[in-house]
């Protein structure tokens, strides 16, 4: 499988951090938080990525350059303009013609990506959304979308935002079936969680969810707050 690994954003509520760098190249525990996410892809046999990039890329490609040095091969989608999340998947359709993996690049985590993989599969569902519950997972208080879910696992109601409408949070971390493209525009800005979910649940389209265990965590690191969190935790667990 490939996995894509969103990393276009400008990183505005981490300045200064970002002011000469992309959010996801700020470094955790020495390491950007872009390599992090290679190394969970890599750790689960996922070798082959492609990563969107828009803000300060020539720092992201002349690090990490084909990913060879990293042991696996790096395709780059330079946007013109941001697309938003969807929309940035959505340019490089034509990669990603099977089952992928997709991670938020300015999240730390080590969601089980087998057990993700596992769940979709199961579901048959269009796509897999990683959730994490605000009271028992370790976290850095990500404001993700909240999601209610059904006795099967299948999600409710999907709002962007953090109105408390359940404990569990979008983790960032899904698996997508290439059937989805055809729900997203081309060439427009376009989001998973404030358009593409609310879009598919109108639409009577069933998106399954994978909670994540006890021992699996989830840190965003799109703000100041957050990414000292998150180096907070790093330490810890190190």
């Amino acid at each position: 499988m490939k996995a894509m690994i969103l990393a276009a954003g400008e990183g505005t509520r981490l300045r200064p951090l970002t002011d000469t760098i992309s959010k996801v190249m700020v470094e955790i525990g020495g390491k950007p938080l872009l390599e992090h996410n290679i190394n969970l892809a890599k750790s689960y046999g996922i070798r082959d990525l492609v990563i969107n990039v828009y803000y300060q890329p020539n720092k992201i490609v002349d690090y990490f350059q084909d990913g060879n040095q990293f042991g696996v091969h790096i395709d780059y989608s330079k946007e013109k303009e941001l697309l938003g999340s969807a929309g940035g998947v959505k340019n490089v359709e034509e990669k990603l013609t099977e089952p992928f993996f997709l991670l938020y690049g300015d999240n730390f985590t080590n969601c089980n990506l087998a057990s993700l993989l596992l769940a979709h599969q199961k579901s048959k569902a269009i796509c897999t959304i990683a959730l994490f519950d605000i009271k028992k997972n370790k976290n850095s208080g990500i404001a993700g979308g909240r999601v209610l879910i059904n006795e099967d696992h299948s999600v409710r109601q999907f709002i962007e935002g953090g109105a408390a409408i359940s404990d569990l949070v979008n983790a960032g971390v899904y698996v997508l079936d290439p059937k989805i493209f055809k729900y997203i525009p081309t060439g427009q800005k376009y989001d998973f969680g404030k358009d593409l979910f609310p879009q598919l649940l109108q639409n009577g389209i069933t998106i399954n969810t994978y909670q994540l265990g006890d021992k699996e965590y989830v840190f965003g690191c799109d703000t100041i707050e957050c990414y000292e969190k998150t180096q907070t935790f790093f330490k810890k667990i190190k």
